[in-house]
């Protein structure tokens, strides 16, 4: 495992004026040429081993490659040069931890795109280091590598050091460093793009996305990203986006993380991530997952006809076991998120962690073990939970749309509503029906899964009022109904603008003969909202005394 260690004085360090005893020798042929003619070197060239290469004229060229080099330091810092490496080696041998061997766009803006096979093999390299440089480093093609690592040791890399970095990995292509940083301080910005049939951006160690500036991270047809523990907005300042979009095929575009024995992805360390799969991306992790994991953080994971699959434990809006920031899954149409397959666990959904279910699916059953899916937060939507779920003090809030072809959360195993928990029920009329029509969200409980309810219900109707004669069937469990709302007082629920009848059956939770009763002036003490207040709001209040909600 590499630990990355960054400080603005070592990228200083890395200035190439420091060095002492090197010669440094300047390409100066503005039309291109070969590497190995010594006319197109000042002095006359090439550089070796003990020697720095600058490439600064402000031109388009191409230096290609007529046999292995090798030199102590380089610095592309102006136009665009392309190295047509030819199917051979180049070596940049600078080794010294904390100094840079490669500078991509140190001080002015560049465009280095290295390409026809072969490797380069380097120090530690920045791409875009002072502020206002821009940097962009394009490796392209089959067989075409640079890897930040002189054998044996791995070297660090850094895209957007104060400055703009960018690189782009395609057709084949393969980046490889040791460990790094994207956008490292504030307010540089990193736009890394990796494309095409085994195109890899791969990093040995950890890998801070988004340090302290923004990054824009996309992995599209069929490239892809291994890294072995990955910090997303590491620090407050830090914002990152970072799409994979795949193609209709099995080897598709992917995020791999390979770190088991940790939280080897955290998505909105500190500052504010957001990461989007989408058309059978994937996403694989193989340690625990956290969204949101400090205070003040923001998290997204959004997955729509694609997949993620979490092989450990994950927390929603927080770290596995404490409470952070503000964190939202969004699971689109045949949006996966798969947790827990080799060490089965829990998922916590802390205070401000959200799960929206649009025709996705969670499952937390993927080795025929039932997990638990811990809810201090909300569920809400409709799709479809492969768990068990106990919701001790959260919120499940089943609510679809008029034109899907669902209204339900399906939990394809136990049920159980704590004390404090609340199920929200909202009726709401379809618009432009004449007579008015309702759609709402239901609660089904499948698989021989059992609804055990206490806590709270609460109905919101949305410009609809329904006649006493409809029925609203709110839960549906053939397996058992255990339990009663603690609000539903001689089987009557009383909210803001009426009343509801509730039917406890044995397989089913039904509301009926609703009555228009207007709530004219709520006491400020009623928490439950039925227009007084009374033992339930201090069994609400109670549920939760002393909770703080800045922790």
């Amino acid at each position: 495992m590499k630990t990355l260690t960054l400080t603005v004085a070592l990228l200083y360090l890395g200035a190439m004026a420091t060095v002492v005893g090197a010669d440094d020798y300047y390409w100066i042929e503005s039309t291109g040429g070969d590497y190995g003619t010594a006319d197109n070197w000042s002095p006359s060239g090439p550089p070796d081993s003990s020697d720095d290469a600058y490439f600064e004229l402000d031109d388009i060229y191409t230096v290609t490659f007529d046999n292995n080099y090798a030199v102590e330091r380089m610095r592309a810092d102006a136009g665009q040069v392309s190295f047509d490496l030819n199917g051979y080696q180049y070596d940049v041998t600078w080794e010294t931890v904390g100094d840079d061997a490669v500078f991509i766009g140190d001080c002015n803006a560049v465009e280095l795109t290295v390409f026809n096979s072969g490797s380069i093999f380097t120090g530690n390299v920045i791409i875009g280091r002072e502020y206002g440089s821009h940097g962009i480093l394009n490796i392209d093609g089959a067989d075409t590598l640079w890897q930040v690592r002189r054998d044996p040791n791995w070297y660090s890399m850094f895209i957007g050091g104060n400055g703009w970095g960018e690189l782009h990995v395609s057709n084949g292509g393969t980046m490889d460093f040791g460990a790094g940083s994207v956008a490292t301080h504030y307010p540089s910005k990193a736009f890394v793009t990796v494309d095409g049939l085994d195109s890899l951006w791969r990093v040995d160690g950890f890998l801070a996305m988004g340090d302290s500036g923004i990054a824009d991270v996309r992995v599209t047809n069929q490239g892809a990203v291994n890294v072995s523990r990955c910090d997303m907005a590491n620090n407050p300042s830090a914002q990152v986006f970072m799409t994979i979009v795949g193609k209709n095929s099995e080897n598709n575009s992917e995020f791999y993380l390979r770190s088991f024995s940790e939280t080897s992805l955290t998505i909105g360390r500190f500052g504010s991530a957001h990461l989007t799969c989408l058309n059978n991306g994937k996403i694989i992790n193989e340690g625990n997952l956290a969204l949101a994991a400090y205070p003040g953080s923001v998290g997204e994971l959004t997955l729509s006809e694609s997949s993620a699959d979490i092989w450990r434990s994950a927390a929603i809006g927080g770290t596995l076991t404490a409470a952070g920031g503000t964190a939202v899954v969004n699971l689109l149409r045949d949006g996966k998120l798969n947790v827990g397959q080799y060490d089965p666990n829990n998922m916590v959904v802390w205070p401000n962690g959200t799960i929206n279910l649009r025709e996705g699916e969670l499952n937390l059953d993927v080795l025929d073990e039932m997990h638990l899916l811990v809810l201090h937060g909300r569920l809400a939507g409709v799709g479809t939970v492969i768990a068990n779920v106990l919701n001790p003090d959260g919120v499940v809030a089943p609510s679809g749309g008029f034109n899907l072809s669902s209204q339900d959360i399906e939990i394809r195993s136990d049920y159980t509503q704590g004390s404090a928990g609340r199920l929200e029920i909202a009726i709401t009329q379809v618009p432009y029906t004449d007579p008015p029509q309702s759609y709402y969200g239901r609660l089904a409980v499948s698989e021989g899964g059992v609804a055990t309810i206490d806590g709270f219900l609460e109905v919101t109707l949305n410009d609809y009022v329904p006649d006493e004669e409809e029925s609203f069937t709110i839960i549906d469990a053939p397996a058992g109904v255990i339990g009663r709302f603690l609000n539903t007082p001689d089987d009557v629920y009383v909210g803001p603008s009426g009343t509801f009848d509730v039917q406890y059956f044995s397989d089913s939770v039904v509301l009926t003969n609703y009555r228009s009763q207007a709530c004219i002036d709520p006491p400020q003490a009623d928490l439950n909202g039925d227009c007084r207040v009374d033992l339930l709001d201090l069994a609400m209040m109670a549920a939760e005394w002393l909770i703080d909600g800045r922790s």
